[in-house]
């Protein structure tokens, strides 16, 4: 939110965007014609799911906010108490404009059938959910906008020059282990593969395992406690549930304890995964593991042999939010960017210049892109100014060029966003 209202000091005062120049249409030049993007005159509808019921609800509704696009916010129902409390103080610090924003707890029930052709939706979620609402007659019949986040099996990549040891060794470890424990894993952009070279698999396997047996698991309230619980008994059955398979086709490096003991908690009260570290032996013949998202702290290891058996299976995501690869060898980095580019929203290259300084496999920043094909959703979001295109629509107006200069007048060129 402090992002967006930075950058949204640099969009002078304006009715619309212009966007390119101006187009001659006549011979003698007095004909011609301008593209514009306007605010959308609807409202952007946040449906939100269980693990981002703050985030979830900012990130959108910064570039609507500065778009100028009331929002309704629609949490998932478990964490929704959250989202409730944070509108409820953002309404009494009187900071927005009365009616620029409203809260639905609850089920949705026939939420998509008020929407209109003016509107935009916003869902993040499991791609089945995603495809009802893509698929509600409402939004079919009136052409409503549609935003999509959903399942993605994110891959974190290992060069072939990640010898044991080395500093791009140890900088995937610390993310496996960061992204593991971080919401418990019940983040959309969190490890869920992770590919290393068939010679280093083992070596790879044993010191994140050594790692992952000195983490405890518990209540968070606790100190010494690094990873909680995922958010109720229903996810927790679906992440057990889930396992199950992935176990059928791979083998338990670490963790995949149903019964095991949380640090100062009654597991028959509580919901906690144990962290699960998995490897299989033939990652072209797998199944569940390029299509079966966890949504817990779960990941499984994936040995290549070269590039050429690499890229198959990274792609087997169907579409995917992030990958991140590191590496010091750029012929690697730049094959597996041209090889998985166009199934991916964001690709984290890591090499030992860069070391620690990057911003991380999972966090989503302001000023990138957020949002993945295919899987993934087919979603855009963030990417700093350019969010904004999401709540405006684009025409083209053909007249008098002294006219359309007038009317450019008062706009702000879309030239900013790419700024």
């Amino acid at each position: 939110m402090k992002y967006y209202a930075k950058i949204g000091r640099a969009l002078a005062e304006g009715e619309m965007l212009k966007e390119g120049a101006a187009l001659s249409l006549s011979k003698t030049g007095v004909f011609g014609a301008q593209h514009f993007l306007s605010p959308a005159k609807g409202v952007a509808v946040f449906i939100n799911a269980f693990n981002f019921p703050a985030w979830g609800f900012c990130e959108k509704a910064a570039p609507a906010f500065l778009s100028g696009v009331p929002v309704l916010v629609k949490p998932a129902s478990p964490t929704a108490w959250l989202a409730h409390r944070m509108v409820e103080d953002v309404v009494k610090s009187g900071i927005l404009p009365s009616g620029s924003i409203s809260l639905v707890c609850g089920s949705a029930r026939e939420l998509l059938d008020h929407v209109r052709e003016e509107d935009i939706v916003s869902f993040t979620g499991s791609a089945d959910t995603a495809a009802r609402v893509r698929s509600h007659s409402n939004v079919l019949h009136r052409s409503v906008r549609v935003n999509i986040e959903a399942d993605s099996i994110n891959s974190a990549i290992l060069g072939p020059d990640g010898a044991p040891a080395s500093d791009l060794f140890e900088l995937l470890v610390k993310e496996v282990l960061k992204e593991v424990s971080i919401k418990a894993g019940q983040k959309c952009t969190t490890i869920r593969r992770i590919f290393a070279p068939r010679r280093i698999l083992k070596a790879f396997a044993e010191a994140a395992s050594s790692r992952l047996s000195t983490m405890k698991v518990g209540n968070p309230r606790n100190a010494e406690v690094r990873v909680g619980p995922v958010v109720n008994k229903a996810q927790q059955t679906a992440c057990l549930e889930g396992l199950k398979k992935l176990r059928s086709e791979c083998s338990v490096v670490f963790g995949g304890n149903d019964h095991f003991q949380p640090v100062d908690a009654d597991p028959q009260k509580s919901a906690f995964v144990q962290p699960t570290l998995l490897s299989s032996n033939d990652g072209l013949a797998s199944k569940y593991v390029h299509d079966v998202e966890v949504f817990g702290p779960v990941m499984t290891l994936i040995p290549y042999d070269s590039a050429k058996d690499l890229i198959p299976m990274v792609r087997r995501g169907s579409g995917s939010l992030v990958a991140s690869v590191f590496s010091n060898d750029p012929a690697f980095l730049r094959e597996v960017v041209l090889g998985i580019g166009d199934l991916h929203g964001r690709i984290v290259a890591v090499d030992s210049t860069v070391g620690s300084q990057h911003t991380g496999h999972g966090n989503v920043v302001p000023s990138c892109l957020h949002g993945g094909p295919g899987r993934a959703g087919g979603g855009e979001e963030l990417a700093g100014l350019r969010a904004l295109l999401l709540y405006h629509r684009r025409f083209v107006v053909q007249g008098p060029v002294n006219y359309l200069k007038d009317l450019s007048a008062s706009c702000v060129d879309t030239n900013l966003l790419y700024a």
